[in-house]
């Protein structure tokens, strides 16, 4: 079983990103005065070869706010969490108010993972202000580092990214409402162009109200945007009598490495599913997929009510299987309902644990997942979890080094999975379970309410009978690095009666710098004397390439999966060589059995 490639965003960032959905969802059920109005108008150019999109001309009006002289009056993100954006034309931001032109100066400001342009006004402005600049790609090659999917990218004839990327605001004011009205301008537009993104499809207008958070402003930034020849999984003419609510769709350019039809039916059948068990009060989602011409297959990354699926061409002659595309997607689909809004940088465990529990868990109950597929992929996770040299270290400690290294992006998913079951082995000698716990939060979210892990804390004392010691123990020691260990009851009821094992497993060890595969010409570097990559022939200095049904994520959950590198070295012919990526120390792990005479 595959993983996803879900590089992290600021883990703070992502969850005020994805509140805002929540927020907003909940303003629109009641009549917000909005302190800030904003109309914006896009108008995509079509000036690449064979009339191919190549920018996108934005036409922003703000109404209701009068800026200060010396006021910060717009910023645009440059670029987010290592990820390029922001890129304008020649003619580059363009001011003007009731009185004319607006001379402004500019600035860069740097804040956490996010650096942006920022302008101030050299005056106080007269009525509305207008900023108007043309929007371009990020150009990107083989050669380039997969990250979190949040540019705007060229793709096969069409545009495709989400608005941090190009929709500036103006600074969010302290618990100001920002009432947004977004429309395209497809007049110019080639024949058959059309334009979707996570609220709707079409050329609107688009109404949204948001608060101002975290400096993303108009409730635009954290949705995707895609325009050009797109292909859809459901024509917008099937549900133009359904409430956007009750929305699901899927976004394309082209041709993928696969068919996106059978894909978005089994989605579209668990996101209701999932809709009902968490009482989504707002069940839109949409999918869109984008082509990576780096190795990027299997990635993405989650906004507001939808998600940017990556795929690359090395799936024509290696592709996943549907089951390993379907695990993606519907961890970013738990995110809709399973999320923090208050957290430090080693709380991620709740909201990626979670994610992967109950994408792992809904997808069994709800008939997508066989009894032995389920058990497989829970010791899949369990051994990822295990064998991580970083299992033992505290979470706070592994944040510092997230953008650094796989197996620190990925703790917290497997940490807060192993985690999600020891809890559900607890709560039901309390006559409970996780759903009992995870179900009134996501309510709270959906309401429009902040939620943290003070609110964690408390449901899960209350579940265990008011024993707030013990839900603190519990939650601390699992951050500090105390090996979690789940129990016979953790797991969901099967046909046949299962144990719990301990083993002594090998540590997982590439055995050389991973970004020799992650990044750049794949040359191989820091090469540990000893490991099993040495022993097997692999020298510092050679070129690499993942042969076909390798990848450094499935070497770290299927324990006896062994890595395939074909080797390019000076002076000979290419040739093909498999490891088994673990280190010879052992350490503690635990796995589920089929207790004997039982059968699978």
């Amino acid at each position: 079983m595959r993983q996803s490639v879900l590089l992290p965003i600021s883990r703070a960032l992502l969850s005020q990103m994805m509140i805002l959905s929540v927020v907003a969802m909940a303003m629109t059920q009641q009549t917000a005065i909005a302190s800030t109005n904003i109309d914006i108008t896009l108008t995509p150019l079509f000036n690449g070869p064979q009339d191919s999109a190549s920018a996108i001309n934005v036409n922003q009006v703000i109404r209701g706010r009068a800026f200060r002289q010396g006021q910060d009056i717009f910023e645009l993100f440059i670029n987010t969490v290592s990820i390029d954006m922001g890129y304008v034309s020649d003619a580059g931001v363009l001011f003007s108010d009731g009185e004319g032109e607006l001379q402004v100066t500019e600035r860069i400001k740097r804040s956490g993972p996010v650096t942006a342009r920022v302008w101030k006004t050299d005056r106080p402005t007269v009525g509305n202000v207008s900023v108007v600049y043309t929007a371009l790609p990020r150009r990107v090659s083989r050669e380039t580092k997969n990250g979190p999917a949040l540019d705007l990218r060229v793709d096969q004839g069409g545009l495709i990214g989400s608005g941090m990327a190009f929709l500036g605001t103006p600074p969010n004011e302290p618990e100001g409402t920002i009432l947004t009205t977004l429309r395209w301008d497809l007049s110019k537009s080639p024949k058959g162009t059309l334009a979707a993104w996570s609220m709707g499809d079409g050329e609107g207008p688009f109404k949204i109200a948001t608060k101002s958070l975290l400096g993303i402003a108009s409730g635009v930034q954290e949705a995707y945007f895609a325009v050009g020849p797109l292909h859809r999984m459901t024509s917008p003419d099937d549900y133009m009598h359904t409430k956007e609510a009750n929305v699901f769709n899927m976004y394309w350019f082209d041709t993928p490495t696969f068919d996106p039809l059978p894909l978005g039916m089994r989605l579209q059948k668990l996101f209701r599913e999932m809709s009902a068990f968490f009482r989504d009060k707002g069940n839109s989602y949409r999918i869109f997929l984008r082509h990576n011409p780096f190795r990027g297959s299997l990635t993405g990354t989650a906004l507001r009510r939808s998600f940017m699926y990556g795929y690359d061409d090395s799936e024509w002659d290696c592709p996943p299987s549907l089951q390993d595309r379907e695990a993606v997607l519907a961890h970013e689909m738990v995110h809709n309902w399973v999320l923090l809004t208050r957290e430090s940088v080693a709380d991620n465990w709740y909201h990626e644990g979670l994610a992967e529990y109950y994408q792992v868990l809904l997808r069994f109950r709800f008939g997508l997942l066989s009894a032995r597929e389920y058990l497989e992929q829970v010791n899949e996770k369990l051994v990822a979890y295990y064998t991580s040299p970083l299992a033992t270290w505290p979470l706070e400690q592994i944040q510092k080094m997230t953008w650094n290294m796989t197996d620190a992006q990925r703790e917290p998913y497997m940490r807060g999975f192993t985690f999600a079951l020891q809890v559900n082995d607890v709560l039901r000698i309390a006559g409970h379970s996780v759903d009992d716990l995870a179900g009134p939060l996501a309510d709270r979210l959906q309401g429009g309410e902040s939620v943290g892990v003070e609110d964690y804390l408390q449901r899960l004392s209350q579940l265990l009978g008011g024993d707030e010691t013990r839900a603190d123990t519990l939650v601390t020691d699992m951050k500090e690095g105390k090996l979690v260990v789940p129990g016979v009851d953790s797991l969901e009821q099967l046909p046949w009666q299962v144990q719990l094992v301990q083993r002594k497993l090998e540590k997982f060890e590439l055995g050389f710098d991973e970004n020799s595969l992650l990044q750049g010409p794949r040359i191989v570097k820091g090469l540990i004397q000893g490991s099993r990559a040495q022993r097997a022939g692999i020298q510092d200095g050679d070129h690499i390439e993942l042969e076909c049904g390798s990848t450094h994520l499935t070497v770290r959950s299927q324990f006896r999966a062994t890595l395939k590198l074909k080797v390019f070295r000076e002076g000979n012919e290419p040739f093909v060589v498999e490891f088994w990526p673990r280190s010879q120390d052992k350490v503690e792990a635990y796995q589920y059995e089929v207790v004997e005479n039982e059968e699978l």
